[in-house]
């Protein structure tokens, strides 16, 4: 049988909650950067963000995200 909860873990439980609300209705700041990039390349990560109904912006910042974690598993590897 679970042992009952003490004040503590209400507030851990209670902190918890409360950051992952924060995280949720935390709106992400993001400015215009000016990028040189391969107009042919430019074209598919359009076309690729149009396919997955997301914004040509949200779409090159999660396609970074991923190369980001795939080359530091490729370094921890080694």
């Amino acid at each position: 049988m679970d042992k009952p909860l003490d004040k503590s873990d209400i507030l851990c439980y209670f902190l918890d909650c409360m950051a992952m609300v924060a995280s949720m209705t935390e709106k992400i700041i993001r400015k215009p950067r000016n990028v040189k990039i391969n107009p042919d390349t430019l074209l598919k990560a359009r076309i690729e963000s149009l396919r997955s109904k997301k914004s040509l912006g949200e779409w090159l910042e999660e396609a970074i995200e991923e190369k980001a974690a795939r080359e530091e598993r490729e370094r921890q590897q080694k």
